[in-house]
């Protein structure tokens, strides 16, 4: 397998590395019954699954990080604290003690004047010390991610200022079932698993889940939901 480009955007390389495992282990072509996949089509199948699962969790953590990182670079060089700046310190920010008297205040003040040379220092200074806290606790935070279930999903994109209420449902259930398929065979052995019939149902899955789920919800005007697939995510993660 071709190493992916390190400076790929996320959803790209996503799509390149689902690409080649659908090369490397998926059948060529679909049977019709009455014909059968051998047992080591099916065997592959699996795998297929299981690296998915990665290429999936790898890029929800590359994309969330990329946008806590955006909102730091925007406080950083124009002093505007955009939403997700100010999600992450609600959920992170670590409060700065107030300073017992004047001349230690400003000797606190000086320190970070190297943070902002060019504007107004009073009000991005001390926004800018804690956020940089919420992003180091942020970021830690995705890497510790282990899934893309629900609550992986909600553990990620909230301290972002995703409300939960945008996500369509049916999307988030086809990844709480990607993540439930995952975790049967990536748990235990290969006799201690449920055969696999169709060795394109987890392929399949993945489409509807980098695309939206038939049935799900559209951006059309009055909809609340502005997250049905990754592309969508990608498109909210990017505003």
């Amino acid at each position: 397998m071709v190493n992916a480009n390190p400076n790929q955007l996320p959803l790209q390389k996503l799509q390149d590395g689902l690409a080649r495992l659908e090369m490397v282990f998926l059948p060529k072509q679909k049977v019709a019954p009455p014909a059968t996949y051998s047992d080591d089509e099916l065997t592959s199948a699996k795998a297929y699954l299981v690296f998915a699962h990665a290429e999936l969790e790898d890029y929800l953590e590359a994309c969330c990080r990329q946008k806590a990182a955006c909102a730091l670079e925007a406080l950083v060089t124009s002093g505007t604290a955009c939403i997700t700046a100010l999600s992450l310190v609600s959920h992170f920010g670590v409060s700065l003690s107030i300073a017992s008297d004047i001349v230690k205040y400003q000797e606190r003040h000086t320190k970070l004047v190297p943070d902002f040379p060019s504007h107004n220092p009073n009000v991005t200074r001390p926004l800018l010390a804690r956020l940089k806290d919420a992003v180091s606790a942020y970021v830690e935070q995705c890497h510790k991610n282990n899934g893309v279930k629900e609550k992986d999903l909600l553990q990620l994109l909230i301290p972002l200022g995703v409300s939960p209420f945008e996500m369509d449902p049916a999307w988030v259930a086809e990844m709480n079932a990607f993540g439930v398929d995952r975790g049967s065979h990536a748990h235990r052995g290969l006799s201690g698993v449920q055969q696999i019939t169709d060795p394109f149902l987890s392929q399949q899955r993945m489409m509807r889940i980098l695309n939206g789920p038939p049935g799900s919800a559209l951006p059309t005007a009055g909809s609340s939901f502005r997250i049905f697939s990754l592309h969508s995510l990608d498109e909210f993660l990017a505003s």
